[in-house]
């Protein structure tokens, strides 16, 4: 499992290499979701097609579409608390 730690604010550039790993809370239309910068390539996706729990374990498996890339993991989003 991979821990992903929550974005410091403010938001800053999203593809600087020190922002991988990091996760920001995102109110959609069907409830929170969340951004997350890939651990493995710094490439930015909606893991809204995911369910987060309570504990922020994410569910199915977060994949990497990034060409090349092979970040494949069940992750944790450190802090989330339903944001």
């Amino acid at each position: 499992m991979t821990t992903i730690r929550k974005r410091p604010q403010p938001n800053g550039a999203l593809h600087n290499a020190a922002m991988r790993g990091t996760w920001k809370a995102l109110r959609t239309s069907r409830g929170m979701s969340a951004t997350l910068v890939c651990p493995g390539c710094g490439l930015v996706g909606l893991l809204d097609e995911h369910e987060i729990a309570a504990d922020g374990t994410v569910r199915p498996l977060v994949q990497c579409p990034g060409a090349g890339c092979s970040f494949h993991d069940t992750v944790r989003l450190d802090g989330w608390s339903a944001a």
